[in-house]
């Protein structure tokens, strides 16, 4: 069986692990400690912390998939054991980055090809270890095998994500959901309601385990995002409706009295298209839109 390698067992890696269950042994990194009722980490195998154990599982891993955000020197995954990658026998290697790379489109359409703008310090080292992880691609100086590997690299770039236990069912059971009626404050689009785009996490990990399955070469993009960008007070309330839970007043902005981090992600507004991993890798999203996705996962809360 094959053998994935996945730094930072969070949301993401975790629900990865149990799609990939019998398909591939996952083994996974992670800087807490996971109990067994965690979701789906039963589904995988957590290594040792020491490099020593890492490195091990580095040359015996056929694919790679990193999780973990940037610090302030970049990507740490690639500082630590970049060198040791570069000389792997890893045929496959995966970098869950952002949409915020591409920074600030006052609503407008953003694809794959858009040029990166990044806005923020944290979207700048995004882009950074994105760099870094593409200079992985299509090594050839193996420690284990005297052949040439093609080795392909799959940049992820993720929305807001969103599934069980992470929606806006939990925000309003801990009364802590706004609506908030932002407007566009500039360009073409300006007064227009502010959207954000999102992804299911089913959707996420399908495209994934698509790319895994594909096995392409060379360096991939991928925008992971759902069909229907919506505000954020569109969310809460059917969110609200579904639970049959009272909607939250509508705030102005001053009302909302938002942090500097919510600020952050309110100050770009993006038409993300999706278009490429549905023609390239054959997804069809399991959640199109925030409606179907939501409604999934009430129906799980209530199962």
């Amino acid at each position: 069986m094959k053998k994935i390698l996945i730094f930072g067992m969070g949301y993401v890696g975790q629900h990865l692990a149990a799609a990939l269950d019998g398909q591939y042994q996952v083994i996974g990194t992670s800087r807490e400690a996971l109990s067994q009722n965690q979701i789906n980490w039963n589904a995988a195998e957590a290594t040792e912390s020491s490099n020593q154990a890492v490195a091990q599982q580095i040359l015996q891993a056929d694919a790679i998939l990193c999780s973990i955000p940037p610090d302030e020197n970049g990507d740490v995954v690639y500082a630590q054991f970049g060198e040791l990658i570069k000389k792997s026998n890893v045929k496959w290697l995966g970098y869950l980055s952002t949409t915020g790379v591409y920074g600030d489109h006052q609503g407008g359409k953003v694809d794959e090809t858009t040029p990166l703008n990044a806005q923020n310090t944290r979207a700048k080292k995004r882009i950074s270890a994105e760099t870094q992880w593409q200079k992985l691609a299509n090594n050839t100086n193996q420690v284990n095998s005297p052949t040439t590997t093609e080795r392909s690299v799959h940049i992820f770039r993720l929305p807001g994500i969103y599934g069980v236990g992470r929606s806006a069912f939990e925000a309003l059971t801990a009364d802590r959901a706004k609506r908030i009626d932002m407007r566009l404050k500039h360009g073409p689009q300006k007064g227009e309601k502010h959207f954000f785009c999102r992804s299911h996490v089913d959707d996420i990990v399908q495209v994934i385990v698509a790319s895994l399955k594909k096995q392409l070469s060379g360096i991939n993009i991928y925008n992971i995002v759902d069909d229907l960008p919506a505000p954020q007070a569109d969310i809460v309330k059917y969110a609200a409706k579904l639970m049959g839970a009272e909607v939250p007043n509508l705030l102005s902005e001053p009302q909302a009295d938002m942090s500097d981090m919510a600020k952050s992600f309110y100050a770009e507004c993006k038409n993300m298209q999706n278009n490429k991993i549905k023609t390239e890798l054959g997804v069809s999203l399991k959640h199109p839109d925030y409606k179907q996705g939501l409604s999934a996962i009430w129906q799980q809360i209530k199962a």
